[in-house]
């Protein structure tokens, strides 16, 4: 099983789980000029880890958290080919009937609110797929 990880910090530990402070970084972040580039991308982010099978950590303790290399595919269907698919077929189907670019591009920009709609009413089931699992930094 191929893993998409990053290495992260135990920020808070509550009832709904472990919060771990992991920083994202763009391939050239890791460049020795990458200071001096001005290309290199970071970003910190709180990724959410839930209980079971986790003991013994603390906040400040690092770890690791990953998921399956197949989240990270599914993520990107959702967040860019999906949306990218609706808005060129509308376009294209729009086009061909009006043959109006105005009309064809408003309608393809428009034709994403009822999917990112039906996506926030599903947060809670897709927050479920996308799950998160972590191991210490021993």
């Amino acid at each position: 099983m191929n893993k998409i990880k990053h290495d992260g910090i135990i920020q808070a530990i509550d009832n709904q789980g472990i919060h771990v402070r992991i920083v994202q970084m763009a391939a050239c972040a890791s460049c020795k000029v990458a200071s001096q580039c001005q290309m290199s991308d970071r970003k910190e982010k709180v990724v959410d880890v839930e209980h079971p099978g986790v003991s013994g950590v603390s906040v400040g303790d690092k770890v690791v958290v990953y998921t399956e290399e197949s989240m990270g595919f599914r993520a990107v269907l959702l967040a860019f080919l999906l949306p990218f698919l609706i808005l060129v077929g509308v376009l294209v189907a729009v086009l061909a009937f009006t043959h109006n670019e105005a009309a064809a591009a408003l309608a393809g920009i428009l034709a994403l609110v009822p999917y990112f709609i039906f996506l926030s009413f599903r947060k809670d089931a897709i927050r479920k797929q996308f799950q998160f699992k972590m191991e210490t930094n021993q």
